[in-house]
């Protein structure tokens, strides 16, 4: 396993593909559900604790979706300043030939 980059950290060990389950179009059924975690990965010498999480994904990928935003937010201004750029120095070069 890679060091992670941050104190806190998640690992995703499994997907439920709804698609591939019929019975499971509709999510979950509600009920009582048993999960064995073994000790595969020692935590107690780091003096850390292992959680389970059930959690869903946006279509970007992330947890939540502020990220998403925000890269395409970037993406669409560093577009929009390339294009002022290209234009700025095309400008310049054709009053630098004397054209």
């Amino acid at each position: 396993m890679r060091v992670a980059a941050f104190p806190t950290f998640r690992k995703l060990y499994s997907r439920i593909l709804m698609e591939l389950n019929p019975e499971l179009k509709n999510g979950l059924e509600s009920g009582n559900y048993r999960l064995t975690v073994h000790y595969r990965y020692p935590v107690l010498y780091y003096q850390s604790k292992k959680f389970f999480v059930l959690s869903t994904t946006s279509i970007f990928g992330a947890k939540n979706l502020m990220i998403g935003i925000v890269y395409l937010v970037v993406g669409a201004l560093l577009l929009v300043l390339a294009g002022a750029f290209a234009f700025i120095a095309k400008k310049d070069l054709h009053t630098f030939l004397g054209q």
